[in-house]
């Protein structure tokens, strides 16, 4: 997993947004089990609700990594309230994890500019950066 292997190497800080409670309880077990001490938060809710409760915290992140369930057009739906809540930091980064057979086109064309896509098999991880304002 992402976020605990982002701990391992030092991250500040991990959130985790899960759907299902019997993940985000199994997150939790496996974070206390490896004791990488109290550096993480566990939301037991379903992406919208979770970014939207981030939102409210003012939280700003300067890496951002998303995967949603591929072929089911939440890409654009999962960027669009990252872009709405203004989750990341002046710098900061969006990682979204999705099929190569699904489009990035669906993501907000004015707020976002992709920097970088990795493909690994059937997956694709796009870096994506807030457009700098013109003027």
């Amino acid at each position: 997993m992402i976020g605990i292997e982002a701990l391992s190497r030092g991250a500040a800080k991990v959130v985790f947004v899960e759907k299902s409670k019997i993940l985000a309880n199994v997150i939790k077990k496996n974070l206390s089990e490896i004791k990488l001490g109290n550096r993480h938060e566990i939301l037991a809710a379903e992406a919208r609700r979770g970014i939207r409760v981030l939102g409210k915290k003012e939280i700003k992140f300067d890496f951002l990594f998303a995967d949603p369930p591929y072929e089911k057009g939440f890409v654009g739906e999962t960027m669009r309230c990252i872009s709405e809540e203004s989750l990341l930091s002046e710098d900061g980064i969006v990682i979204i994890q999705h099929s190569i057979r699904e489009e990035l086109g669906q993501c907000p064309p004015n707020r976002f500019t992709l920097t970088d896509q990795r493909k690994y098999g059937d997956t694709i991880l796009s870096f994506m950066k807030f457009k700098l304002q013109e003027g």
